[in-house]
């Protein structure tokens, strides 16, 4: 009897261990990379947007500090376009990725300045009230 304790103890603890292993297995890729402007900076809080040209699946993040991304447990298949963007730089989409289990797909994007100025917006506003509530809660009528 002494014998079969230290043997149950260790096949108990074999036992909680397995579980843990095979719950962190997904079946999904990752894609990663850069994004820089046109003069080579990286590009902080720029947009990158993927989508799933079959399925429309469509997901995103902004770059880092360091103007790195990364999209960790994109589902499989394809093709996916990747768009990145930056206000002032433009946009870049790149076509044609198709992602298998486990793959880790690098995907730098190097944007040029954009023509595009972007429109001013004028916001005017007037006081045309002519009903107003008053604070007790009766309509007042301004001439």
């Amino acid at each position: 009897m002494k014998y079969y304790l230290p043997l149950i103890g260790v096949l108990c603890l074999l036992l909680l261990a397995l579980p843990g292993r095979a719950i962190g297995q997904t079946a999904s890729a990752s894609l990663f990379g850069t994004v820089r402007g046109s003069d080579g900076e990286t590009l902080p809080g720029a947009n990158v947007l993927i989508k799933n040209e079959a399925t429309g699946f469509t997901t995103g993040t902004v770059t880092n500090i360091e103007g790195r991304y990364q999209l960790n447990q994109v589902p499989l298949g394809g093709p996916y376009s990747i768009t990145a963007s930056f206000v002032g730089e433009g946009q870049l989409e790149k076509k044609g990725y198709n992602l298998n289990l486990g793959d880790q797909i690098r995907v730098d994007f190097s944007l040029s300045g954009s023509e595009n100025q972007m429109e001013t917006v004028v916001i005017s506003a007037s006081d045309y009230a002519p009903n107003r509530v008053s604070p007790i809660g009766r309509p007042r009528v301004l001439a």
